[in-house]
């Protein structure tokens, strides 16, 4: 056979085998899809996978401003879902029933048996954060957020307002979001301000906080603002330069 004919037989052998290798990876992407579609834990969250299911058990369920906040846990840890305060939602968070949270959308779905509920937000953002696989490599600058105070409880308030840079860990629509922060300690201060710098670390106790002029407020948790309720007017938050931090390198190490 010449060399021609060689070449010749050899491509024609691999076209033939191109049918049999696309159908093998069809047939593994397939599998996966359907392994994530029903894979379940009770361990934490998956890693933003559509469809993964995460087993929560119901603490207690509390009114937060226009939300129903559910105290659930999660291998031994704290975790809030923040939800419309409908029947339906009610149903599903019953005192002492485990729930299955569905990984589908920004936040989920909430079910039990029938029942299920949108969610809308949730408390703890360290457990939310961790569900990523991937870590920044490089220190995150701090940004300017601007917003006003809607609600205040004896424990949380809730400001809406533009909090940029919460896409980090898996939130749309940054720039009108509710967050929920302690009413005591380093917050106090800034409950009534309408703008502030916000902090964001990779690693640690402390995913967002706000920056006060003596220390660090934790931000508990975000959620999507409340349906059918218009934005607060708001300044510009272009007005500053969304950067600052005591070096004046306008980055926060990521510990």
């Amino acid at each position: 056979m010449s060399r021609i004919n060689r070449i010749d037989a050899d491509l024609l052998s691999r076209q033939r085998g191109w049918p049999r290798t696309l159908g093998i990876l069809a047939l593994g992407l397939g599998i996966l899809s359907s392994f994530g579609c029903q894979m379940q834990s009770k361990k934490g969250f998956g890693p933003g996978l559509s469809g993964v299911r995460t087993i929560l058990k119901v603490r207690s369920t509390t009114t937060l401003g226009p939300y129903l906040a559910a105290h659930l846990e999660l291998n031994d840890q704290p975790f809030d879902a923040y939800v419309i305060p409908s029947e339906a939602c009610r149903d599903v968070f019953k005192d002492g029933e485990d729930v299955t949270y569905v990984d589908n959308g920004p936040q989920g779905v909430y079910r039990r048996g029938d029942a299920r509920c949108q969610g809308m937000g949730v408390g703890n953002l360290v457990i939310w954060r961790n569900r990523r696989r991937h870590r920044m490599r490089t220190p995150v600058p701090r940004t300017q957020v601007t917003y006003r105070k809607i609600y205040q409880g004896d424990q949380f308030a809730l400001l809406r307002g533009q909090f940029p840079g919460v896409g980090h860990i898996g939130f749309s629509n940054t720039y009108d979001l509710v967050a929920v922060v302690p009413v005591g300690g380093e917050c106090a201060p800034l409950l009534d301000q309408i703008n502030a710098r916000m902090e964001y670390r990779d690693k640690g106790s402390q995913v967002f906080s706000l920056v006060g002029r003596t220390g660090l407020c934790n931000i508990h948790g975000f959620a999507q603002p409340p349906p059918q309720v218009p934005a607060p007017e708001l300044p510009n938050a272009a007005t500053g330069s969304g950067f600052d931090t005591p070096n004046g390198s306008g980055a926060t190490p990521a510990e």
